[in-house]
């Protein structure tokens, strides 16, 4: 079992860099002819940065636009990273530091709060009916899928009795290129676990070709990252009486 997870780690990240440099690549490559910056429009680059940097942190035109959603939203989201980062512990060298250390002292709460906003978007897309009409099977099946990662977590680490310090041995040795070697008395990998680990080698390897990348779209969009010219845009096609 241990040799298939290894080979499923090392697929799913070659899958994430590639997909992730592909897509970078499309992003940088797609022409932008025309200055079509949003209103506000920012005067110069540095205020297009905090414009983008606002967009992507805080969430600000969906604040204007829907504050029930802008909360789940960055509940979602921030649980997430809080998530993501207590993690790291299984991955950091010894010694671990001192604040991913407090960290742990969140316990639950980050999991049980991403959990309710992910039921609080799936809700949301079923009960409003322009929603619902303008979503794929993708949108559901992805808030679905995050949810299974996070209650086979919860699972794993409350419910069903899994050695933490052989996974993190495990984690370190795929990061050393080499395969571990357990002790016949440790039970590992346990089923919860290996359902857990596939889904997030999975998810990795979903990541840069559907709609979880939408974050990074922002930092390539034109009307978000250009800013105001100052004069009359001139489309270089026209003639010179169209002018």
């Amino acid at each position: 079992m241990i040799p298939s997870l290894m080979l499923c780690s090392y697929g799913a990240f070659v899958l994430l860099v590639f997909g992730l440099l592909y897509r970078t690549v499309l992003w940088l490559s797609t022409p932008a002819p025309l200055r079509i910056p949003l209103w506000p429009v920012p005067r110069g680059p540095v205020s297009a940065v905090f414009r983008v940097l606002g967009e992507a942190l805080v969430f600000r035109s969906l604040l204007r636009e829907n504050k029930a959603l802008w909360v789940a939203s960055l509940a979602f989201h921030y649980s997430l990273l809080l998530i993501l980062v207590k993690h790291l512990r299984y991955l950091w060298p010894p010694p671990v530091p001192q604040w991913l250390v407090a960290l742990q002292s969140a316990g639950i709460v980050p999991a049980c709060i991403f959990i309710a906003s992910l039921l609080y978007l799936l809700a949301r897309r079923c009960s409003r009916a322009p929603l619902a009409y303008l979503s794929t099977p993708e949108d559901y099946l992805v808030l679905l899928y995050l949810a299974a990662i996070a209650l086979t977590g919860i699972l794993m680490k409350y419910c069903f009795q899994t050695d933490l310090l052989a996974v993190k041995f495990f984690l370190q040795s795929l990061l050393s290129l080499r395969a571990p070697s357990f002790d016949h008395n440790i039970i590992f990998p346990t089923v919860i676990f290996t359902v857990h680990y596939l889904l997030v080698c999975a998810l990795a390897a979903y990541v840069p070709f559907g709609k979880l990348l939408h974050g990074a779209a922002l930092f390539f969009s034109p009307p978000l990252t250009q800013a105001g010219a100052g004069k009359r845009h001139k489309n270089p096609w026209n003639s010179e009486e169209q002018r």
